[in-house]
């Protein structure tokens, strides 16, 4: 397989991500533009910020490549390479002053991804993976726990769940440990690094759980939908349904077995 195409795109969106990473530093906890999106959702100057910079690299480099933004919507290229990103990705932490966000990167090969770079500016550490070659936090290998669900482990729980549908995992799980960072990408970051045990994600976007989900799986790990099918590659291409949401469930091969056996039962 020549790599070369899938290394150089990696190389970009690392730049990419550690620029936009250093644009939104720049408005952190300080005076912010914003309004209201859709649903309850906010958007700022800087989520725009940080997503025109990235757009800028793509373009830059690989023009003819597609782009499904989270605020730029979708831009029509090349069928076989499609960039999802999220400029700042834990926005309502951002408002807040709460250190805790991430610029989130996925190339997507044949609509799979095939490259993720998610980048924690405050921290100075970013996260990559390309497939088949594994996952890092900072030039270091990194893995999701081994150890099955137990009362100690931690779940990040995420996305629209109902009350009743949080309290029947409270009920039926080993722990009662969760937690909601408020970051998709980060915490689908952290479980491929061990920190967290599992994510249950309910209706996230796309640009929210693409680099994650290859961060996890190549970690070791395995995610997917609570009807215990994979996520990808994607019935249709991004292009074709690009404000579609999934459901989710990241973990190790034992976690997402028990995870999902719950989930199973719970609403669409």
């Amino acid at each position: 397989m020549n790599r070369a195409p899938i290394e150089s795109r990696r190389a970009t969106a690392e730049a990419a991500a550690i620029a936009a990473g250093r644009v939104l530093v720049g408005f952190f906890q300080k005076p912010l533009r914003m309004r209201m999106k859709r649903g309850d959702s906010m958007v700022t100057e800087a989520d725009h910020a940080a997503e025109a910079v990235v757009r800028e690299y793509i373009t830059g480099a690989f023009p003819g490549d597609s782009i499904l933004a989270e605020e730029g919507g979708f831009h029509a290229g090349d069928r076989a390479w499609c960039w999802t990103l999220d400029g700042l990705d834990g926005t309502q932490n951002f408002i807040a002053g709460v250190p805790f966000f991430a610029v989130g990167i996925a190339i997507l090969g044949d609509d799979a991804p095939v490259v993720a770079v998610i980048h924690d500016p405050l921290r100075g550490e970013t996260y990559t993976a390309e497939k088949g070659r594994g996952a890092w936090r900072n030039g270091v290998a990194i893995q999701v726990k081994r150890e099955p669900l137990g009362p100690s482990s931690l779940i990040a729980v995420r996305h629209r769940f109902l009350r009743r549908e949080a309290d029947r995992l409270y009920d039926l799980l080993p722990t009662k440990k969760f937690r909601s960072l408020g970051s998709m990408s980060m915490e689908l970051a952290l479980v491929a690094a061990g920190a967290l045990d599992g994510v249950v994600a309910n209706r996230p976007h796309l640009w929210d759980i693409a680099p994650g989900v290859l961060l996890v799986t190549e970690a070791g790990g395995v995610v997917e939908s609570f009807d215990g099918s994979s996520i990808f590659p994607l019935v249709a291409p991004p292009g074709e349904d690009p404000d579609r949401r999934y459901r989710i469930a990241a973990g190790n091969a034992a976690a997402v077995q028990e995870l999902v056996t719950h989930l199973r039962a719970l609403p669409a």
